[in-house]
């Protein structure tokens, strides 16, 4: 115990002076943080804003809720269904369309 102790007293300047950066390091993120956890932090723009604003005002859905939508990896849709599956879409590679397929199956809910 007595090791450790004295070899923080002697490299006390140098800990001091990694305090001091790491907290104006971390200050200047610090200051970014307003603006980035605007609301509750879980408000976003977009489909999904207009998707929540769709269930809250045909559906009735408490705006208080969080959409979290999980994905298989395989087909979820039948394989006769003629409306496009996800895997389709991830195959494409466009989040554009994924989130259109999304909205669209929301709709015809």
């Amino acid at each position: 115990m007595n090791k450790v102790a004295n070899a923080l007293y002697a490299g006390r300047k140098i800990l001091l002076i990694l305090w001091i950066i790491l907290i104006v390091g971390f200050g200047f993120y610090a200051a970014k943080l307003p603006s980035v956890l605007g609301g509750n932090g879980f408000e976003m723009k977009g489909m999904y804003k207009d998707t929540e604003q769709l269930l809250v005002n045909k559906f009735d859905v408490s705006e208080a809720q969080i959409i979290v939508l999980f994905e298989k990896k395989t087909e979820f849709l039948t394989r006769n269904s003629s409306k496009p599956s996800l895997s389709i879409c991830k195959k494409q590679k466009t989040n554009q369309t994924r989130r259109k397929l999304i909205y669209q199956r929301l709709l015809t809910r």
